[in-house]
């Protein structure tokens, strides 16, 4: 007789420290004091972190905060999957730069830093798309727990994910 092995769904946890969360439309969330980042995956905190920035928050981590958030940077780098996530749009930031004392071409720089350090950066327009990755990468990384222990079906919201960020309209297994 098989052992039958009870795995709840995945679980997102917000940084009690977030003060604008994002909301999740597919996974439920919690809210949790994370070490490092924003969000993580509950039973996974320490492999999990994502950092979210909105762009008004990303200037001034990267001037006036710049070396407690490199230090954050750093602690990323021990988690298995990490992502720097900022929300926002290219005119936003236009109209940002030109309020203040710094250059496109020096947040270019810093963001290219901050990648060949071993942290990945993605820019999504809304705080719905950055939810919506977050759920993608969540989901990701909860298969990969679980991979070759029991199958896990990737949901149709997930598949529907994947199909637009890929451009296409490819099955996505």
């Amino acid at each position: 007789m098989s052992e039958k092995i009870h795995i709840s769904e995945p679980i997102l946890l917000c940084d009690t420290r977030e003060q604008a969360p994002l909301c999740f439309r597919h996974l439920r969330s919690s809210r949790a004091t994370l070490d490092t980042g924003d969000y993580s995956l509950q039973s996974l905190t320490e492999e999990v972190c994502i950092e979210r920035k909105s762009l008004p928050d990303l200037l001034n981590s990267l001037t006036h905060e710049r070396a407690r958030f490199l230090r954050e940077i750093q602690r990323m780098l021990a988690y298995r999957l990490r992502l720097l996530l900022i929300v926002g749009t290219a005119s936003e930031l236009h109209f940002l730069l030109q309020r203040r004392r710094v250059t496109l071409e020096s947040i270019a720089g810093s963001l290219s830093a901050i990648e060949a350090r071993g942290v990945p950066v993605e820019v999504l327009a809304n705080p719905e798309q950055a939810a919506e990755r977050v759920e993608s990468l969540a989901l990701f990384a909860w298969r990969e727990k679980w991979k070759g222990v029991v199958k896990i079906e990737v949901p149709s919201w997930a598949r529907s994910y994947m199909k637009r960020k890929m451009g296409d309209e490819r099955r996505v297994q």
